[in-house]
Order: C-alpha cells, then sequence, then structure tokens
C-alpha cells in the first residue's frame, strides 16, 4: 500500500511523473510482448501521434477539426456516424495490421 502511495505522489510531480509513466508502460509492452509468445501471436506498436480518432474507419477521411469533447462525429466524406472510441480501435488494428505486413 504505501509504495502506492508513494507513486501517487510522483505522478504529482510534474518532473518525475513522465518518467514514472514511461517506466510503467514499458513494463505493460515487455509483459504483452512475452504473453504474446506464449498464444504464438505478436505485438505491434503503432505511433502515438496516429490520427486514430480522426481518421474515419470506413473511407479514410480525416475529420482535422473534431474535439476531444466530441464523443461522436459523422464523416463528411461518407456519411457514416462514429463512435470516437471504437472508430479509434477499429483504426489501430487495421494500422497495426498494415505495419505488420507491409
Amino acid at each position: 500500500m504505501k509504495a502506492i502511495q508513494n507513486l501517487k505522489g510522483m505522478l504529482k510531480n510534474r518532473h518525475l511523473a513522465l518518467a514514472v509513466t514511461d517506466a510503467a508502460m514499458g513494463e505493460v509492452l515487455c509483459q504483452l510482448a512475452y504473453k504474446s509468445v506464449w498464444f504464438g501471436s505478436s505485438v505491434q506498436k503503432v505511433g502515438r501521434l496516429f490520427a486514430s480518432s480522426k481518421t474515419c474507419s470506413a473511407c479514410g477521411y480525416v475529420h482535422h477539426n473534431l474535439a476531444l469533447s466530441d464523443r461522436t462525429w459523422v464523416c463528411a466524406g461518407c456519411g457514416t456516424r462514429h463512435q470516437r472510441d471504437w472508430n479509434a480501435a477499429k483504426n489501430i488494428e487495421a494500422e497495426a495490421l498494415r505495419l505488420a505486413f507491409a
């Protein structure tokens, strides 16, 4: 319990927060990598600046003015209605597959 409290304190320090969260994400990636070998699969990283939420998963149109508070949006290119998180998940999967088999 004390370790969790210390972690919360370190995350409040703006100088330490990035390093602490990077280390935790690094551990998650290590866990995913070795467990994927157990199940005969692989892990593919997608760039953090990939516009997964703003890109229409149906036609590829990019909605540049999408605000973080917009949870749903309608594509101006094809008219498809998107729920932001589901759309992002579809785009991340497609990008990971593209990178893996490129």
